[in-house]
């Protein structure tokens, strides 16, 4: 419960159910394919130890990796997850559940183990042999993390948008989404880690859409159960 504290009592409620619901075995292929999502960064020591590579491109490099991991992380935790428990969800819903706090649930998960991901992958290249490489650690650190958050929190809202719209289809358009995510801001922040700032200003509007659509389909749940 102390981990969970900052994020309140409704979001650390959900997040805790959600993480003992999975390490129950509750979504196995989750948890498999979050135990893969480091190998991508096992592929940040492969490019450094390429002797073209100079410190722009390993920095490139490195930031759209934890950007597709992030990716992966954020669909899990806020796209898959949420639609395999879509049932549960309709008995959720006639609950008195603010829609942020629903956000911050997910979005903390995700942005946790995408955060590690970005830390680790600073730390392999920190180890690079050359030191003009090993340099750029503090950068894909730095840049990393917060791209992880950034994708995450993108995917999570994405996420809560579908579930609103409650069909499965809504789902196959995240990978082109992301991945616009993840570019934008994968170079973005290769150039200043102050890029960040401009994922509030251009997705505030989406966010506050998916908050509103998935309250509003709340209400509508929680009505036909009246009924």
């Amino acid at each position: 419960a102390a981990l969970t504290a900052p994020l309140g009592q409704q979001a650390g409620a959900l997040a805790r159910r959600d993480a003992t619901l999975i390490l129950r075995g509750g979504f196995w292929r989750g948890a498999l394919i979050q135990l893969a999502l480091p190998l991508a960064v096992a592929l940040v020591p492969a490019i450094a130890r390429d002797p073209e590579t100079n410190g722009w491109q390993l920095r490139m490099a490195a930031l759209l990796t934890i950007g597709v991991a992030s990716a992966g992380a954020g669909f899990l935790f806020g796209v898959d997850y949420p639609f395999k428990r879509r049932a549960q969800l309709l008995l959720e819903r006639t609950q008195p559940l603010a829609p942020r706090q629903v956000l911050r649930s997910r979005w903390a998960p995700a942005g946790l183990y995408a955060a590690g991901l970005a830390l680790a992958a600073a730390a392999l290249v920190a180890q690079a042999e050359r030191p003009a490489l090993a340099r750029e650690a503090f950068a894909v650190g730095l840049g990393g993390v917060l791209l992880a958050l950034i994708v995450t929190h993108h995917a999570v809202t994405f996420g809560m948008h579908g579930e609103a719209e409650a069909h499965p289809a809504e789902a196959t358009g995240y990978p082109f989404h992301g991945g616009t995510v993840v570019v934008l801001f994968g170079i973005a922040l290769a150039l200043h880690w102050a890029a960040a700032i401009a994922y509030p200003l251009l997705w505030r509007g989406f966010t506050l859409m998916a908050l509103k659509r998935w309250e509003r389909a709340e209400v509508l749940a929680g009505h036909g159960s009246a009924a």
